[in-house]
C-alpha cells in the first residue's frame, strides 16, 4: 500500500498491528511484543506459524519460494474455507484481518491502535 499504513488486525487477540513494508507477519507481531507461534524460528520449515486470512487476501504479497515449498505439505485452505498463509513468509501490503489462535502478547501491554 504505497504511502499508506499497513494495518493488520490479529484475531482472536483483537489487536491491530501496523506493519512495515517488506515485513512478514511474524516480524511485525514480534516487533509489537507479540509471540507468533514457531518451531523453526522463522526458517520456513515447520508451518507452526500458519494463519488464516479472514479479510484482505488481496493485501498480501505473492508467496515467496520458501512459502510455496511449505504448501507442498500443508493445505492452502483451512478447515473453515479461509486462505492459509505462513507468518514467517507472508508480507501484508494493506489492510487485512487474520486469525492466528496461538498468537498472543507475552505481557498485558498491547500496542495502541
Amino acid at each position: 500500500m504505497p504511502g499508506g499504513e499497513i494495518r493488520v488486525t490479529v484475531e482472536p487477540a483483537g489487536v491491530t498491528l501496523t506493519c512495515l513494508p517488506d515485513e512478514t507477519m511474524m516480524q511485525c507481531a514480534t516487533r509489537h511484543g507479540m509471540h507468533w507461534p514457531t518451531i523453526c524460528r522463522g526458517a520456513a520449515q515447520c508451518s507452526a506459524c500458519r494463519f488464516e486470512i479472514l479479510e484482505g487476501e488481496e493485501n498480501f504479497a505473492d508467496e515467496p519460494p520458501a512459502e510455496q515449498a511449505l504448501f507442498r505439505a500443508v493445505a492452502r485452505v483451512g478447515a473453515s474455507g479461509n486462505r492459509v498463509r505462513f507468518g514467517c513468509c507472508a508480507q501484508p501490503t494493506g489492510r487485512a484481518t487474520v486469525l492466528c489462535r496461538r498468537a498472543r502478547f507475552l505481557t498485558e501491554d498491547k500496542p495502541a491502535a
